[in-house]
Protein backbone atom coordinates (compact mmCIF):
# COMPACT_ATOMS: atom_id res chain seq x y z
CA UNK A 1 0.00 0.00 0.00
CA UNK A 2 1.50 3.37 -0.90
CA UNK A 3 1.22 6.49 1.24
CA UNK A 4 -1.47 8.04 -0.94
CA UNK A 5 -3.73 5.03 -0.39
CA UNK A 6 -3.06 4.76 3.35
CA UNK A 7 -5.86 6.43 5.31
CA UNK A 8 -4.49 5.66 8.78
CA UNK A 9 -4.02 8.64 11.09
CA UNK A 10 -0.22 8.67 10.98
CA UNK A 11 0.32 7.78 7.34
CA UNK A 12 3.40 9.51 5.97
CA UNK A 13 4.47 10.94 9.34
CA UNK A 14 7.91 10.01 10.70
CA UNK A 15 8.14 9.85 14.51
CA UNK A 16 11.31 9.47 16.56
CA UNK A 17 10.91 8.16 20.10
CA UNK A 18 13.67 8.38 22.73
CA UNK A 19 12.98 6.37 25.88
CA UNK A 20 15.51 4.61 28.11
CA UNK A 21 13.06 1.97 29.39
CA UNK A 22 13.21 -0.81 26.80
CA UNK A 23 9.70 -2.18 27.40
CA UNK A 24 8.06 1.25 27.33
CA UNK A 25 10.05 2.23 24.21
CA UNK A 26 8.82 -0.89 22.43
CA UNK A 27 5.20 -0.34 23.50
CA UNK A 28 5.21 3.28 22.34
CA UNK A 29 6.77 2.32 19.01
CA UNK A 30 4.29 -0.48 18.41
CA UNK A 31 1.33 1.68 19.44
CA UNK A 32 2.29 4.52 17.13
CA UNK A 33 2.99 2.04 14.35
CA UNK A 34 -0.54 0.64 14.71
CA UNK A 35 -1.85 4.09 13.80
CA UNK A 36 0.29 4.19 10.67
CA UNK A 37 3.17 6.34 11.91
CA UNK A 38 6.64 5.42 10.68
CA UNK A 39 8.55 5.04 13.95
CA UNK A 40 12.22 4.91 14.86
CA UNK A 41 13.09 4.33 18.51
CA UNK A 42 16.23 5.29 20.40
CA UNK A 43 17.44 4.34 23.87
CA UNK A 44 19.32 7.54 24.65
CA UNK A 45 19.78 11.12 23.43
CA UNK A 46 23.02 10.35 21.58
CA UNK A 47 21.28 7.74 19.45
CA UNK A 48 18.46 10.19 18.79
CA UNK A 49 20.87 12.92 17.67
CA UNK A 50 22.64 10.48 15.32
CA UNK A 51 19.26 9.43 13.91
CA UNK A 52 18.29 13.05 13.34
CA UNK A 53 21.46 13.59 11.33
CA UNK A 54 20.68 10.59 9.10
CA UNK A 55 17.00 11.08 8.34
CA UNK A 56 14.16 13.52 8.71
CA UNK A 57 11.44 13.30 11.29
CA UNK A 58 8.20 15.16 11.79
CA UNK A 59 7.64 14.53 15.49
CA UNK A 60 9.96 13.65 18.38
CA UNK A 61 8.59 11.98 21.50
CA UNK A 62 11.05 12.50 24.37
CA UNK A 63 11.18 10.88 27.80
CA UNK A 64 11.51 13.75 30.27
CA UNK A 65 13.51 11.60 32.71
CA UNK A 66 16.45 10.53 30.56
CA UNK A 67 19.76 9.87 32.33
CA UNK A 68 22.06 12.85 31.72
CA UNK A 69 19.33 14.95 30.07
CA UNK A 70 15.92 16.04 31.29
CA UNK A 71 13.96 15.99 28.02
CA UNK A 72 13.00 19.65 28.35
CA UNK A 73 16.11 21.17 26.74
Amino acid sequence: MNVLEDTRLGAGIQVFVVEDDEDLREEIGLGLGDFGFAVQTFSDPRELYRGMLKSRCDIVVVDIGLPGEDGFR
